[in-house]
């Protein structure tokens, strides 16, 4: 299967899961169970997302992973399980008729306790950005300092937020902003619509632009950035501020911040 060559190609590569956990920021339990198989933990957007990034880390292509995904998980749903009769079968006492069991096969059970798993998971996510974003509408005022610059902001989440969607008409360029930690940023849109601040830990936006965007990152280390759908991999050093000039082609041009 795939995810063994995975596991084979990182090993090759002399990577241990805790060096990639500690690089990517993704749990090292999730990555032992995509090297295992089981992709069953996550919403599916999640698991493309990370899958993604892990296969940047061992050097693999991550389009190709992802079709192999695909096609895994595809087999996975279509394959047929046997009925295999089991102990644990029981009366139909609303019918009064004696004779008709029910039967429970293993298998049935186990996938119906993986579904009520994913469901929780979703459920709990789902209160979990509600909640972020709730919080985040109230106003807040930051100062963050960073190795090399000073930035200070006082504005809030909701003037973001606002500034971002009322740019958003007509652009043909998607970006998609994943934060792990709070993160300060710049971002100009086409070289006029622009906003700034500080990120909320676990904040996710997107934005649009016609041509290009042109970025102020003050923790590199703590975004992750998604170009139409493609993730532009690590955005700068961790805590070293950087600039980024984005196109249709990726990141074109990538600057540290000094004084």
């Amino acid at each position: 299967m795939f995810y063994h060559e995975l596991k084979r190609k990182r090993e090759a590569a002399g990577l241990t899961l805790e060096q990639i956990s500690a690089r990517t920021k993704i749990n090292r339990d999730i990555l032992f169970n995509f090297e295992n198989g089981d992709f069953s933990q996550l919403p599916y957007t999640y698991v493309r997302l990370f899958l993604r990034t892990y296969a940047q880390e061992i050097g693999e292509d991550p389009q190709k992973v992802l079709r192999d995904l695909e096609e895994y998980l595809g087999q996975a749903s279509e394959s047929t399980v046997a009925s295999i009769p089991s102990q644990d079968t029981r009366e139909d006492k609303q019918t009064g008729n004696n004779n008709k069991k029910i039967t429970i096969t293993p298998e049935g059970s186990r996938n119906f306790i993986s579904a009520l798993i994913a469901l929780i998971i979703i459920v709990f996510l789902i209160a979990v950005l509600k909640q972020i974003f709730i919080d985040e509408s109230q106003t807040f005022s930051t100062k963050t300092t960073t190795v090399g610059e000073k930035y200070a902001t006082d504005t809030t989440t909701q003037k973001i937020v606002d500034t971002i969607v009322a740019a958003q008409i007509n652009r043909q360029l998607s970006l998609v902003m994943l934060t792990r930690d709070s993160c300060w940023i710049k971002v100009t849109i086409d070289g006029k619509d622009s906003f700034e601040g500080t990120l909320p830990p676990r904040f996710k936006r997107e934005i649009k632009a016609n041509e290009r965007f042109e970025i102020v990152v003050g923790r590199p280390g703590e975004i992750n950035l998604i170009l139409n759908e493609r993730d532009l991999g690590p955005v700068g050093e961790r805590t070293i501020p950087t600039r980024l000039i984005i196109t249709k082609d990726g990141i074109i041009k990538r600057q540290a911040v000094t004084r």
